[in-house]
């Protein structure tokens, strides 16, 4: 019915289906005007979408990027979201091999469960912050430099020097950040 309602509206009418659920008119809205405002077309396929960080990635991968946290689409985070093995949770999301091997850059990590905020701060489930994976990144970076292979990085973004949040880039010129915005 709400791809039907959507061709009539002149839009693609395959779903996005966040979460394991596909988004609702309101929630398309939401996306649709979040997209015009980073001149982003969101295309239609199966994603997870990490609201605490704002991680987000296609449905059985790694993360791709990340973008504004908090938002209210799709259902909830599971733990197979990114199809991972490593016995490492993060907000529920079991990582994948590639997200613990680009975490493990800046620091090493055991098995267990963690939680972590877009500006990069975590913890343990249920404990206080006791890092942030920006400052990690950011004392462990002259030891990176020099690594084969060591193409993405993991910083902080401010403005008006305020902190506004995490970014991410892949090491190809793409650089994206929690309020949504990239940088081609």
């Amino acid at each position: 019915m709400l791809a039907a309602a959507m061709a009539f509206a002149g839009q693609d009418p395959a779903p996005i289906v966040v979460n394991g659920k596909e988004l609702t008119a309101a929630e398309y809205k939401q996306v649709r005007e979040l997209g015009q405002k980073y001149h982003v077309r969101v295309m239609p396929g199966r994603y997870w979408y990490d609201r605490k960080s704002g991680l987000w990635g296609y449905e059985g991968n790694p993360a791709m990027g990340a973008i504004l946290p908090g938002l209210s689409i799709g259902g909830d985070l599971s733990a197979r979201a990114s199809n991972g093995k490593t016995g490492v949770f993060v907000n529920g999301r079991e990582l994948h091999a590639s997200d613990l091997q680009v975490v493990n850059r800046c620091t090493q990590v055991s098995r267990g469960r963690y939680w972590m905020d877009a500006y990069g701060n975590g913890g343990y489930e249920g404990q206080p912050a006791s890092w942030n994976l920006v400052q990690l990144c950011r004392q462990n970076a002259p030891r990176l430099l020099g690594t084969p292979g060591n193409r993405g990085w993991y910083g902080s973004v401010s403005g008006n020097g305020v902190m506004v949040g995490a970014v991410f880039s892949d090491g190809t010129g793409v650089t994206c950040g929690p309020d949504g915005g990239c940088v081609y």
